[in-house]
């Protein structure tokens, strides 16, 4: 006999919407979110530009449009403090004021990566760092000490040289040699960081440099799942409106690509791990037999992971779920592969548009006896540090970080606002549920701090930076680039090493030159990669003219 025995009075079709209604809770709930949020937020009252689309707000323009750009315009016009629309009519705050950043980007447990973020991050790259929050994200990020960085570089040299003498067989005839040939530089530079960060990461051969026929199986799928050059603005409007994909699932070819790469990066990710597992087991060392951190060795980021989850001398709180683990795999490869070779495809494209800094840089570099330098060896020239870092500052690939107030709070200002009604403000009242955007890539082209050359590539500003560079908040250099506080980019020392590896190697063997008629434009989808503005068609790339440097 039922213990519940009402139960058995109701019809199906009192049971049915209850269960409909309970499985739609959360979308609507999130839905009820976004309608209420123009009438809720603390920034109804902060200036911004006006919208007329009250279904898209500014998000279409974002899409279809330089984002990074649109936010500059913006800056001019409004200031430091502005108010943005999103869907339905809903605010978003964009800040590059450096006191308000700090504080938020500061402030661990009061702002979160929103969730539809974290939901299509989860799905693309499984659960690890990207998607973590709280104590789990503390747990999972690992360090990366210098010694371990010096033991990777002269790999960075191995893959460098290869792609070196790859581009020599390219350039084949007295022609090219003389007037150069078109490369496209983005394709081999995605290439050999994807070699770098499959050995570094997690010691997986891709070949990628190798390869003549098909993609590398885990280089397919994650292609495949991180496909963003046509995103649009409906799915832009599914990632901030999770109830949307279930009252509009996504059909296109696009996604089912999507889905079906997560799903073989799951797969052959499962399968890297276990092998490493297996393999760090055979090591021997811990006084019953068992493994101790010190007794594993591996050079590779993964295995370190491992080690400490293996490891018996290691706290239980401090180790990852298999899943974790598998899930940095991926989260290694957008970090390691898709920044790094979007960086050092800007800083070709700014070397190739001044000839005078590209040749100061050669000399510098040439002046090298040694064709692999030891890490410390690179880290002591002034000249390649100035480049790498004005190319950080000016072309940061990633432009802003986007975070949810988990509760209000007031946040003070570095300089006064002005609002909708004139009046001075030097603080902003954020409510709890506000999304924020800290604009980056402002504070690395402030005008206030730079000076009015701070849309110019000039490296010799870092031999006496502006006073003010010190109150941007960051981990490197007083650029913003690589964010700050305890969420700021874990990788950028081996992110700094390795662009300074390919930088010296290519810009010692080939003289690169921008293509007459050609515009290189950005598109930012988690990070700003190079296309060509009239063969969008044909997806990333940047084609350059390259030709050999002889002695």
């Amino acid at each position: 006999m039922s213990s519940f025995p009402a139960l058995g009075y109701l019809s199906p079709w009192t049971v049915l919407p209850v269960i409909i209604l309970l499985f739609l809770r959360r979308p609507l709930l999130d839905f009820a979110g976004f309608v209420a949020q123009p009438f809720t937020s603390g920034f109804r009252h902060v200036p911004g530009p006006k919208s007329d689309n009250f279904l898209w707000g500014h998000i279409k323009l974002f899409v279809d449009t330089h984002g990074g750009k649109l936010q500059e315009e913006w800056i001019q016009t409004y200031g430091k403090v502005f108010a943005y629309r999103t869907f339905f009519g809903g605010y978003r705050l964009c800040t590059s004021d450096t006191r308000a950043t700090t504080h938020i980007l500061g402030n661990f447990s009061g702002y979160c990566r929103p969730s539809g973020h974290r939901m299509a991050l989860g799905r693309i790259l499984g659960e690890g760092l990207a998607f973590a929050e709280g104590d789990t994200h503390r747990r999972q990020n690992p360090s990366f000490s210098l010694a371990q960085i010096r033991m990777l570089t002269p790999m960075f040299f191995e893959k460098s040289d290869e792609l070196r003498d790859i581009l020599l067989s390219q350039i084949d005839s007295a022609t090219a040699e003389v007037s150069g040939k078109k490369i496209d530089m983005f394709l081999w530079l995605s290439r050999v960081t994807l070699d770098i960060i499959g050995l570094a990461g997690f010691d997986y051969p891709f070949n990628a440099l190798s390869q003549t026929g098909e993609e590398n199986a885990l280089s397919a799928a994650f292609t495949a799942a991180f496909d963003t050059m046509n995103s649009t603005a409906l799915s832009m409007v599914r990632l901030w409106m999770p109830a949307l994909r279930f009252l509009i699932p996504d059909k296109s070819k696009r996604w089912k690509r999507m889905k079906e790469g997560h799903v073989a990066m799951d797969r052959i990710g499962k399968e890297i791990v276990e092998d490493k597992k297996l393999a760090l087991a055979g090591v021997s060392g811990g006084k019953d037999g068992g493994l101790t951190r010190s007794s594993i060795k591996g050079r590779d980021i993964l295995s370190n992971i491992i080690k400490a989850n293996m490891a018996v001398d290691a706290p239980e709180s401090q180790k990852l779920t298999d899943d974790e683990v598998q899930a940095q795999i991926s989260t290694f490869m957008v970090s390691g592969h898709e920044t790094i070779s979007a960086s050092t495809a800007w800083t070709l494209l700014e070397l190739a548009s001044h000839p005078r800094v590209q040749a100061k840089l050669r000399d510098e570099l040439r002046s090298v006896s040694s064709a692999t330098p030891t890490m410390d060896e690179l880290i002591a020239l002034p000249y390649l540090d100035f480049v790498i870092r004005e190319a950080l500052r000016l072309r940061a690939v990633v432009h802003g970080i986007v975070r949810v107030a988990t509760q209000k709070d007031v946040v003070p200002t570095a300089e006064p606002w002005t609002d909708k009604y004139g009046v001075k403000r030097n603080e902003i009242v954020i409510n709890k549920g506000d999304t924020v955007v800290v604009s980056l890539l402002s504070m690395n082209l402030s005008r206030s701090i730079w000076g009015e050359d701070a849309l110019e590539f000039k490296p010799e500003r870092w031999a006496s930076p502006p006073p003010r560079a010190s109150e941007i908040p960051g981990i490197h250099s007083n650029i913003a680039t690589f964010s700050a506080g305890p969420r700021a980019c874990i990788g950028y020392k081996i992110a700094i090493v390795e662009m300074k590896v390919l930088l010296f190697t290519l810009i010692r063997a080939f003289a690169f030159e921008t293509i007459p008629g050609l515009e290189i434009r950005g598109k930012s989808s988690i990070v700003n990669r190079p296309f060509v503005a009239s063969e969008p068609g044909k997806g990333y790339q940047l084609p350059l003219s390259v030709k050999p440097v002889r002695d």
